[in-house]
């Protein structure tokens, strides 16, 4: 049995490694690439191309890889601020974006690592590594909660070869993500957003296409503040009727009695439009921190339901002796008791919402498998 002790340690270690959630470990490894040239501007004679060498491909190569990598663990590490206001075009509103990085650190501050070069044909790729520190990660478990969603948004920009050109199609893909999110969540465009994001730990999705770059990223979500139009359908009503009265007032001989019942009707109109829109205004803003806990015991396990109803979105944790879990068995219990809950709570039905993960206590000698479920209605 002695000898077998230093077996099961590695075997356990091993595991722990392989089923861990990317998102909790540590180590940040990703991949990134940056082109040999510039696309020159029609204006040769720009200051930005005064600053640019062809005879030095390499170092534009290696210079446009330490403004990415700082960008990238920057956004992985400490996020960006946002203030969104969607275009409404039925109030006259343009569109207006503002993304700022919570912090801008270069690469010579964090303590990166690169490897595994590669000079291909027109750019080159190369791995970057970054371990992140005890308060990054402790940082990193307030993003993990069910309270901060996942979402997901594609950008782009004119691919010029710059650094500027990537990071307009990240900061697209953010503002894309968010908008994304709030046509879900919200039944009216709001006025404005405002909140944060913190890009995932996975190797951002970034390519050529039509001479444009395309940014595929995933983020978490903080909203901090959404700004309604409480009178929004009071002003879509008037500039819609007001023109429609005076043209049928001018064009048409209308009696008195039929202008009356004109106005009557447009009246009761608004009438309608507005109490529902004082019912929309004064429903109470829901609380997305309430979380129902439910308990129960199985044969030799128990399970945990975690439910966070404005969210529609909860969390099954099952927990077993570790020389009895079985994972098969650990999906079939979830798997049967989510579709039952789904019933109960009157949802049509539910997705995995990320990847399921599996935690193991050698202190109590107990194995944690948690599924995180997106509720349909």
């Amino acid at each position: 049995m002695e000898k077998r002790l230093p077996l099961i340690f590695v075997f356990l270690l091993a595991a722990t490694f392989l089923f861990a959630d990317p998102e909790d470990i540590t180590f940040i490894r990703i991949r990134l690439w940056a082109p040999y040239d510039e696309v020159p501007s029609l204006n040769d004679s720009s200051t930005e191309n005064q600053n640019y060498n062809s005879n030095e491909p390499l170092k534009h190569a290696s210079d446009l890889l330490k403004e990415t990598g700082a960008f990238v663990i920057n956004a992985m590490v400490y996020g960006w601020n946002f203030s969104i206001t969607p275009k409404d075009n039925a109030r006259g509103v343009q569109e207006y974006v503002e993304i700022t990085p919570q912090k801008e650190t270069d690469t010579d501050t964090f303590d990166i690592k690169w490897s595994n070069t590669v000079f291909e044909q027109d750019r080159i790729t190369c791995w970057l590594e970054f371990e992140r520190t005890p308060v990054m990660m402790h940082s990193k478990s307030w993003w993990n909660t069910v309270s901060c969603p996942r979402i997901h948004g594609t950008g782009e920009s004119v691919y010029t070869g710059k650094f500027d050109s990537l990071k307009a199609a990240f900061f697209d893909a953010a503002k894309n993500a968010v908008l994304e999110y709030i046509k879900k969540t919200e039944k009216n465009k709001p006025k404005e957003i405002t909140g944060s994001l913190l890009l995932k730990t996975d190797t951002p999705g970034l390519r050529i296409d039509s001479g444009k770059y395309i940014a595929d990223l995933d983020f978490f979500l903080h909203v901090d503040k959404i700004v309604r139009n409480s009178h929004m359908c009071l002003q879509i009503l008037h500039s819609f009727c007001r023109p429609l009265f005076q043209s049928v007032s001018g064009r048409l001989s209308m009696t008195g009695f039929k202008k009356l019942f004109f106005v009557l009707i447009c009246v009761f109109l608004c009438f309608s439009l507005y109490a529902q829109t004082v019912e929309d205004a004064l429903r109470e803003e829901p609380d997305y921190q309430k979380t129902e806990i439910i308990e129960e015991k199985g044969k030799l396990y128990t399970l945990t339901i975690e439910y966070f109803p404005a969210l529609d979105e909860a969390r099954f944790v099952y927990r077993k002796n570790a020389h009895l879990f079985d994972q098969g068995e650990a999906m079939t219990v979830i798997r049967e008791r989510a579709a039952k809950f789904v019933a109960e709570r009157s949802y049509y039905s539910y997705s995995y919402s990320r990847r399921d993960v599996t935690k193991y206590d050698n202190d109590n000698d107990l194995v944690v498998y948690t599924s995180f479920i997106t509720l349909k209605k």
